[in-house]
């Protein structure tokens, strides 16, 4: 295996987002085959294996075909954590 100079959130991006179905905005479903995370101007690259390609803001949300992904709806108090140590 040879050794690629990335930082964790591209590694992250290609393991969970590869194989997925993103949706573009006029409805078309996009299987992602490639990621490339450009983290100086915030933009994640992808591409599907018909070689088209679009970027997406790395802040903005997007329709995923994800279907095991659950909303976590907060019911109990906010948890303010220790402020001395």
């Amino acid at each position: 295996m040879a050794q690629v100079e990335t930082n964790f959130q591209e590694i992250l991006l290609r393991q969970t987002m590869i194989g997925m179905t993103i949706y573009l905005d006029d409805g078309t479903p996009f299987l992602i085959s490639e990621i490339n995370y450009q983290p100086r101007t915030n933009q994640i690259f992808i591409k599907n294996a018909e070689g088209d390609s679009h970027n997406l803001p790395a802040n903005m949300h997007f329709d995923f075909d994800y279907s095991t992904l659950e909303k976590i709806v907060p019911n109990k108090e906010k948890i303010m954590g220790k402020k001395e140590r």
